[in-house]
């Protein structure tokens, strides 16, 4: 038999798929370990610090970012991280919609990660894991009218 050279492309993909088998692997920690929400590896990236964009004129849904709030300041990781989402009218919040982006260059898509913590009214993670610096986060949603919102959340965690 001949001995394969693996390229390098060959062993990033491996290597992404071993990363997305261990996220998933502890998405759903045990009592009393924290959720690591952001890698050191992913907050070194560039940040996207594109302007933000707002709802349109229709009440559609809301993210209300509870904890932390918007203004919070400095953090302390692990933090609790509680994010409501709020329908209006008769529709409902679709939570098959929630798309949730780490704001780095390219963008992270986390959505998958955090999926366990996901409910029709927000999100709640008790113990999430963030390393020192700052974190900007995409939360989109929808309703079952088909109306958008998308939230911004900044969180600054301390050294």
């Amino acid at each position: 038999m001949t001995d394969r050279i693996r390229s390098p492309r060959m062993s990033r993909a491996v290597l992404s798929r071993a990363i997305v088998c261990a996220s998933l692997c502890f998405a759903n920690p045990p009592t009393g370990r924290a959720f690591q929400l952001i890698t050191e590896q992913e907050a070194a990236m560039p940040d996207d610090l594109l302007g933000m964009k707002r709802g349109g004129p229709t009440q559609g849904p809301e993210v209300v970012f509870v904890s932390p709030a918007s203004e919070a300041g400095l953090m302390k990781s692990p933090l609790n991280l509680k994010i409501r989402f709020k329908a209006h009218g008769e529709a409902k919040i679709d939570s098959e919609s929630v798309l949730i982006t780490y704001r780095k260059l390219p963008p992270i898509d986390i959505t998958q990660r955090v999926a366990p913590f996901i409910q029709a009214d927000g999100i709640e993670i008790a113990t999430a894991e963030l390393p020192p610096g700052a974190h900007r986060f995409r939360i989109d949603v929808r309703d079952t009218d088909g109306r958008k919102a998308t939230g911004f959340l900044l969180i600054n965690i301390g050294k």
